[in-house]
């Protein structure tokens, strides 16, 4: 008889918290999905997504490095655009951490010893890092450390 008590209140408890997380994701759904700014929003995404895709493969030293610099400025201000919004748009902010997660993987495979011996080396990593800072500012983790680490290998 405990035993079938203590099931049902903890199928009762599911049942009552099931509703309210359904509730929070339409609500929140609903809610980032207003005003023509999300259009614009979803479009720039968009926009950054096919510039990721079209980068050659693999990249290769500066080689469209400014596209690649110009997406990272178009992902924070995104980012920025989100923020001010209230961040609740949980669909959108997902798909900046994965073109910021497309952008850094590129700039990674920029980084080879080739790279690093050549003379213009200098400028080709201030042009990486400073685009990996417009990536720190719409990633939890920070973008320059991994470029660091990358090149100290």
């Amino acid at each position: 008889p405990a035993a079938a008590a203590a099931a049902a209140a903890a199928a009762a408890a599911r049942s009552m918290i099931h509703p309210l997380s359904e509730f929070e994701y339409r609500y929140l759904r609903i809610i980032g999905r207003k005003g023509s700014q999300h259009k614009d929003i979803r479009k720039t995404l968009e926009e950054i997504k096919a510039s990721i895709a079209a980068q050659p493969t693999p990249p290769t030293g500066d080689k469209d490095l400014l596209a690649m610099s110009r997406c990272a400025a178009k992902l924070r201000q995104v980012m920025d655009t989100l923020l001010e919004q209230g961040g609740k748009d949980i669909k959108c902010i997902r798909k900046v951490e994965k073109r910021s997660e497309s952008i850094l993987d590129n700039l990674a495979a920029r980084i080879t010893k080739e790279l690093i011996e050549r003379d213009d080396f200098e400028r080709i990593e201030d042009q990486i890092m400073k685009t990996a800072k417009d990536l720190d500012a719409v990633r939890a983790t920070p973008a320059t450390t991994v470029i660091e680490s990358c090149i100290d290998k």
